[in-house]
């Protein structure tokens, strides 16, 4: 117990306090309540002083009968009220709390609130534990078996066998002999876990919480990132772990060159100890990794469309030799598929493609009007639609994705709609836009992202016009367009010569390519698409050839595109000679 604090909680209650005024009586009342006053003064000195607890009793004992000489009930209730606490913190002094309970009993016998009012400023564990159990005493409760519990600080969640209990300090009680699983638990601080056989009438534990903070977990991908809290850094980089943090809210902020920042907060009134932080980074900038380029003799001619399918691998289709593709992370050719099913099933002008859950490439034909799926390489392809306006029927379909259900979304622009059919083909439904629709990609919540023109339309699913986005994008001639697994939007601009990165609402993420012919440059891109790790892979019409781009370069990134006119075209040659096709 913390002598020094409870005897200076002890001088706020005086008589003036608890009487308003002095005495107004006769002479001799005066002079006995000025001996009263003096003898309180003098034991609540013993008692600030500390050890000289009985020397306080000395001076108190005599009081009770005097108090009852007193005529005001004001100021004999006031006075009553200050000799009793003092007794009950003088035996508590003296670790007598029996003797300290019956007096502080004593103290609520005056009155619930007087009590109150005299022990409002006290504050020590030890004390308001007895106060409690005086208060329960004085109301005719039987307090059985008790276990009080106190932690230092106060205000510790206990749980008793797993069940929350109250909080520090306070009194569990047990009408019989009981072996219980004891936890206090305080945000920040080492949680306590004993067995404990509540079998006296009166026990008693004390903690003392060892103070160990906040833990952070802080992980990001990519990983590296520097962790910053309240704007300082902490030298620590995901993933990592951050103990010891002051109780109360943190900014907590991730920072990576290349990668735009990270930030959220984290809360200690949140009841939490450890907070575990996933952070996914969006790249400002993106590098060139791999190129592919084609040539009469080599596979890429003319990509109009590339996907990526259920292995992680990139689809692309020509639209001059009618071929597809498959090419790896570091676009090692794969397979193709067989040209002469390709041809048996009259695909003439290829210009749209997807993959399904199944792994089935879909693709869009614009000249025969229809939706060709090539299953297996070992199962013969199938073909639905023709032309028309019906259900069942297309005008020249362009763009098409399918989303995490398997559902097939077309941009079936000769008719101004987007439609939208089971994973079998069967019509669901069509969406009318204002316009040709090129591209469609499906986002997060089953939202539709269309190209229209120089705008990129975004619809809710059951088609209704959410937003046009344009603004800060200034496109030119968009063709191809992508969703990611995070909802970002990747748009690519055959005019601008340049992939778009932007977020669901249309702003601007990061811009990068620009006219040319080298590596991370661009020559008419009509397709885009983003695999599961955040690789951007691009097909360009005009340079006959697929790059692969990954997010945190420092070499390209948003700006101004150079300039470089018109320039001879390269050999048609792969640019990472160590690998050739299969």
């Amino acid at each position: 117990m913390t002598i020094a604090l409870i005897a200076a909680l002890a001088l706020a209650v005086s008589p003036a306090a608890m009487s308003g005024k002095p005495d107004g009586g006769r002479d001799g009342q005066v002079d006995v309540a000025a001996e009263i006053e003096a003898a309180i003064g003098r034991a609540r000195d013993f008692i600030r002083e500390g050890r000289r607890f009985e020397a306080a009793l000395n001076e108190l004992g005599p009081l009770v009968a005097k108090l009852f000489r007193l005529a005001d009930p004001k100021r004999q209730l006031g006075l009553s009220a200050e000799v009793f606490l003092l007794k009950g913190l003088a035996h508590a002094g003296l670790e007598d709390d029996a003797s300290a309970r019956r007096e502080l009993r004593n103290l609520f016998e005056l009155g619930p609130d007087v009590a109150r009012e005299a022990t409002k400023y006290i504050f020590d564990d030890r004390i308001l534990l007895l106060l409690k159990q005086a208060e329960r005493e004085s109301q005719g409760l039987s307090i059985d078996l008790t276990l009080g519990i106190i932690s230092d600080p106060p205000g510790a969640v206990v749980r008793i066998d797993g069940r929350e209990a109250g909080v520090t300090p306070m009194i569990y009680q047990s009408p019989k002999s009981v072996k219980v699983t004891l936890e206090v638990a305080l945000t920040g601080y080492r949680p306590v876990r004993e067995e404990v056989v509540v079998d006296q009438v009166e026990m008693r534990r004390d903690y003392v919480l060892e103070f160990v903070g906040l833990t952070l977990v802080a992980r990001s991908r990519p990983a590296g990132a520097k962790v910053l809290l309240d704007g300082q850094e902490t030298g620590l980089t995901t993933n990592g772990e951050l103990t010891g943090i002051p109780l109360g809210r943190h900014q907590v902020k991730l920072v990576k060159d290349d990668y735009q920042d990270w930030e959220t907060w984290i809360d200690s009134a949140d009841g939490k100890s450890e907070f575990v932080l996933e952070a996914k980074l969006v790249g400002t900038g993106y590098v060139c990794e791999d190129v592919i380029i084609g040539s009469p003799e080599a596979p890429v001619r003319s990509p109009t469309a590339v996907a990526v399918d259920r292995d992680g691998n990139y689809v692309v289709i020509g639209s001059a030799d009618r071929k597809l593709g498959v090419f790896d992370v570091v676009l090692k050719t794969l397979a193709w598929w067989n040209p002469g099913l390709v041809a048996e099933i009259g695909l003439v002008s290829p210009m749209g493609i997807a993959v399904d859950g199944r792994n089935r490439y879909l693709l869009t034909d614009a000249e025969t009007h229809a939706v060709f799926v090539l299953n297996d390489p070992g199962s013969p392809p199938t073909r639905w639609g023709e032309f028309g306006s019906g259900d069942d029927q297309f005008n020249t379909p362009l763009g098409i994705a399918v989303d995490s259900e398997g559902l097939i979304y077309i941009a079936d622009s000769g008719n101004g709609r987007v439609k939208k059919h089971g994973p079998d083909g069967a019509f669901l439904a069509a969406f009318a836009v204002p316009g040709n629709p090129r591209s469609v990609a499906v986002g997060l919540g089953g939202k539709m992202f269309v190209i229209v023109g120089r705008k990129i339309l975004r619809l809710s699913p059951d088609g209704g016009l959410e937003a046009a986005l344009e603004g800060e994008a200034e496109f030119k001639d968009p063709r191809g367009l992508s969703v990611d697994a995070s909802g970002l939007v990747f748009v690519a601009d055959a005019v601008r010569q340049s992939i778009v990165k932007m977020d669901a609402n249309g702003t601007v993420v990061s811009t990068w390519g620009g006219e040319g012919l080298g590596p991370g440059q661009l020559a008419g891109p009509v397709g885009v698409a983003v695999d599961a790790q955040g690789r951007v892979v691009v097909v360009e019409r005009d340079n006959n050839r697929i790059q692969v781009f990954s997010p945190g370069g420092g070499r390209i990134g948003a700006g101004e595109f150079p300039a470089v006119g018109n320039q001879p075209r390269p050999p048609a040659v792969r640019l990472d000679r160590e690998r050739t096709p299969t």
